[in-house]
């Protein structure tokens, strides 16, 4: 189990020391697994093997098992999801699957992928046959989707809309202060001003 596992090469210079290794333990423990360790008789904290033991048993449900290459089959992308969301998803999946060839992972994502979308074509026109760069090519499609998404967004064009308004207002500001200093100018300032 991961946990254990870190502790154990954290703590791998004090390895001899079982004592230690024992009382340690429960500090790189937090929340219902550090209630658990306190619950623990004395007699099972004698060694840490028998320590290790008790949480690999009682924990042992919780340790995820890793899929194999068919997994990633069947991963899609839904009709309402983003590339982005597309990419997130099966790149976290990749992660669950034990051992997977940069072949089978990018295969996997293109079959993946809506046929009618522009990538899935776009990919396949081009055999494109690694991972990284069918993740360089999406995420210059993503850039592209946001940059289209945040140009059409009705907040974006309101604020944009705001910031003509506020630089319109300011510069009928600068003609407006322009015409008072003007008009409260004594009559030999304006003239000279004028020349």
């Amino acid at each position: 189990m991961q946990p254990l596992r870190h502790y154990q090469e954290v703590m791998a210079l004090h390895s001899p020391n079982d004592h230690l290794m024992c009382h340690v333990f429960s500090t790189s423990l937090k929340g219902i697994a550090s209630d658990w360790f306190y619950l623990l008789s004395l007699c099972t904290l004698r060694n840490f093997e028998k320590v290790s033991e008790a949480f690999l048993t009682q924990y042992a449900s919780r340790k995820e098992i890793k899929k194999n290459n068919n997994h990633l089959l069947s991963v899609r992308m839904r009709p309402a999801d983003s590339l982005k969301g597309y990419m997130n998803h099966f790149q976290n999946q990749l992660t669950r699957v034990h051992t997977c060839s940069d072949n089978v992972a990018t295969l996997a994502f293109i079959n993946g992928l809506q046929s009618s979308h522009p990538r899935h074509k776009h990919l396949l026109k081009y055999n494109i046959m690694q991972m990284k760069e069918v993740c360089t090519r999406a995420q210059q499609y993503i850039q592209l989707e946001e940059a289209i998404k945040g140009f059409f967004n009705p907040c974006t064009l309101q604020t944009q809309q705001r910031r003509q308004e506020i630089i319109r207002l300011r510069q009928t500001d600068v003609r407006l202060q322009t015409h008072l200093i003007t008009c409260s100018m004594p009559m030999e300032q304006k003239n000279s001003s004028l020349h």
